[in-house]
């Protein structure tokens, strides 16, 4: 038999059935937090502990609802509110399509009763353990963009530990409106009691 015949002959054997599945490995190649888009003061102020580093994330496909105590800023005092102090305004949040490192968010407070879309947020962590970062913009005075990251513990009744901090980055209006803060500043949050309820919403 002739080398051509032999391999017309194990041809075969070497392809796939149509109806069988092949997977390919997929990684994810997402921004490192440490990327410029995420500023250094903003991680240094939300503090390297609460960044959950990992490319084994839990799978956040859930709904929750803070509230939001002031646990630092880089502002002056007077120019903020008071730390320690907590806002009337409950915020809710919600992971969507989460595909390995990657997925969707929402969030709406209930001041502006607005959800806000943001369709690519990166995440990172490991166990229950995870940290969301994206850029969000905002549709108040002067078109704000945000540099935001989040951090927490998924347990069975919420979110424990929740985090979230953001620095402004930009203002979309070359005119920024004298009332807003300035750019680069930063602030971080906490839940006062240390577990954000899981919510619907």
């Amino acid at each position: 038999m002739s080398l051509g015949v032999l391999l017309l002959a194990l041809l075969p054997s070497c392809l796939k059935e149509a109806n069988e599945t092949i997977l390919v490995h997929d990684p994810q190649v997402i921004p490192f937090i440490t990327d410029e888009r995420w500023p250094e003061e903003l991680l240094e102020l939300f503090g390297e502990d609460h960044v959950h580093f990992g490319d084994t994330p839990p799978r956040l496909d859930c709904g929750f609802v803070s509230n939001h105590q002031y646990d630092t800023t880089n502002l002056p005092p007077g120019l903020s509110p008071e730390i320690g102090s907590v806002t009337p305004v409950l915020h809710y949040h919600r992971f969507r399509n989460p595909y390995l490192q990657i997925c969707e968010y929402r969030t709406m407070n209930s001041a502006e009763g607005v959800t806000h879309v943001i369709d690519t947020a990166f995440v990172t962590g490991h166990d229950n353990l995870f940290t969301v970062y994206c850029l969000e913009k905002w549709s108040t005075d002067g078109g704000p963009t945000l540099a935001v990251v989040m951090s927490g513990e998924l347990t069975g009744k919420g979110v424990a530990d929740f985090r979230y901090g953001y620095q402004i980055v930009g203002y979309a209006d070359e005119n920024v409106p004298p009332n807003v803060y300035p750019v680069n500043s930063v602030f971080v949050f906490v839940d006062p009691d240390s577990l954000s309820n899981y919510c619907n919403w």
